[in-house]
């Protein structure tokens, strides 16, 4: 099997994770996606206390290796039982996400299109990008709804480590990026065009 790998980066919030929904979607059967934030590393063996002080928007938070890796499996066209992520809690859960190969294989994260541990393979790079104001609305709306936080948690940790970490780490891998989308922006037309491009990547 001929695998193509399309990394998607952005900010917390800034839509990439739509952008990669929205792709996969358009190419159904033909694809698989892979999530960052699947690779969290385990913090079971740390008090609660202990795993919520992490700053989590680093690029040590995440098992890159185990990542590259798997990315690898995929693209060679080997399956792969992938790591789940409890946020709640911040640990792995017991059960894995049995993935096969595909032709095209979407990995969307915070530092994807950056990280050493994914140069091994050829990769088209995007890069998503939002303003704070927009990231942090999202943010809000999503960790109140869905990860068990407060308001005042999520702005707390928002201004100290994921706006810091952005300007620091996220901020610069625009520069790798083949393709920026705006991701404040109804995201129909970029998935149209992303979608021509990567079909001619494909062939």
């Amino acid at each position: 099997m001929l695998c193509h790998v399309v990394g998607i980066s952005g900010g917390t919030c800034s839509g990439k994770t739509t952008l990669a929904r929205m792709l996969a979607q358009h190419f159904g059967r033909d694809c698989v996606t892979v999530s960052q934030d699947w690779y969290y590393r385990d913090l079971a063996a740390l008090s609660p206390t202990e795993r919520a002080a992490v700053n989590f928007d680093a690029p040590e938070a995440i098992e890159a290796v185990l990542l590259g890796e798997q990315v690898a499996a995929l693209a060679a066209g080997r399956f792969i039982e992938a790591p789940q992520y409890d946020f709640a809690v911040h640990a792995r859960r017991a059960e894995t996400l049995h993935l096969e190969p595909a032709p095209i294989i979407f990995v969307e994260g915070l530092h994807v299109i950056g990280m050493p541990e994914l140069d091994r393979v050829p990769m088209l790079r995007i890069f998503v990008d939002a303003p704070d104001s927009v990231r942090l609305a999202r943010r809000l709306a999503r960790d109140t709804r869905e990860r068990g936080r407060t308001a005042a948690q999520v702005i707390a940790q928002f201004e100290a480590t994921v706006r810091p970490m952005h300007a620091l780490h996220i901020v610069p891998l625009a520069a790798r990026a083949d393709v920026t989308v705006a991701g404040e922006a109804p995201l129909e037309a970029a998935v149209a065009s992303l979608a021509e491009r990567i079909k001619e990547i494909h062939g």
